[in-house]
């Protein structure tokens, strides 16, 4: 059963699990071959990319603007992850729902969640997890890291409007996200 409404809920490592994985804002407290900590500077580790077999990883700057608090359709990535980081001071509602299990290859909208994205926080999502972004209140710039291949095959099908990949996109229907304002309280 489709919900007819979500609440978009603070990131979770534990209910994201084979959907997506959390990318953490604070320097983890094990030292680590990749991490490094100075009164100048911090850096460390957070993730792998995969891009696919034969994908080259590109940087994009994404910009999402506030709409209708509705979920009309979602994407899919079968081949990459996909990652977004909220810049600037606005959060983004980051929609996302695993693929069913039965070998149809369409989302499992009875699991259909709604996940909110504090600035400089990161959410890598998972090949096969279906998803869609929101904008809730304001203007939200976004650094995305993708397969070069998926920007090019989107912007084929938004400029055509018809699907260069099979399988790509799906219709919800029209679920309604919760209070946008509730979030930022």
């Amino acid at each position: 059963m489709i919900p007819a409404e979500l609440t978009p809920r603070p990131l979770d490592c534990v209910a994201l699990q084979g959907m997506a994985a959390v990318w953490p804002v604070k320097l983890p407290k094990a030292e680590e071959a990749r991490s490094w900590s100075s009164p100048q500077t911090d850096f460390w580790h957070v993730h792998d990319f995969n891009p696919g077999t034969g994908g080259e990883t590109e940087v994009l700057w994404v910009t999402y603007r506030p709409s209708e608090p509705l979920v009309r359709g979602l994407e899919v990535h079968w081949l990459t992850e996909q990652a977004v980081v909220p810049l600037g001071n606005q959060p983004l509602i980051q929609v996302l729902c695993p693929t069913r299990q039965d070998g149809s290859s369409q989302p499992d909208l009875a699991q259909l969640s709604a996940w909110w994205i504090e600035p400089g926080q990161g959410l890598c999502m998972s090949p096969g997890c279906w998803h869609t972004s929101y904008a809730p209140v304001e203007t939200v710039n976004v650094l995305m890291l993708t397969r070069r291949s998926t920007t090019r095959d989107l912007v084929a099908q938004l400029r055509n409007s018809a699907s260069t990949a099979p399988g790509t996109a799906h219709e919800t229907g029209f679920v309604k996200l919760d209070t946008w304002p509730k979030i930022l309280a």
